[in-house]
């Protein structure tokens, strides 16, 4: 979706998204709405949010020529910048992710 496309979305929209849409709706402009994070304390939401968060920063065609190009941000700044009045679900969802990386590596 091109940043000029963006626009809310109905609530009819709203109640049929899975939590990996919520994250890419969150991160693509198109949801602003505290029912579009995940609940705190659910590993499984939270992975899928953070999936759609991130699958949707990472589909962005780069272009090194615009300035507020969000793919020259890496994700983790625009994930801590997005959460930045929810300190605590940030503070989950980095934890899943450094627990994946142990579980990983193990």
């Amino acid at each position: 979706m091109h940043q000029d496309e963006k626009r809310p979305m109905s609530m009819r929209d709203k109640m049929r998204l899975t939590w990996f849409d919520r994250g890419s709706a969150m991160f693509d402009g198109i949801l602003d709405d505290p029912d579009g994070f995940p609940p705190l304390n659910d590993r499984e939401s939270q992975r899928a949010w953070l999936a759609g968060f991130g699958g949707a920063w990472a589909e962005l065609p780069e272009d090194p020529e615009r300035a507020d190009d969000p793919r020259n941000t890496p994700l983790l700044d625009v994930l801590s910048h997005r959460l930045a009045d929810r300190p605590e679900l940030l503070a989950q969802l980095l934890a899943i992710g450094r627990t994946a990386t142990v579980e990983f590596v193990a």
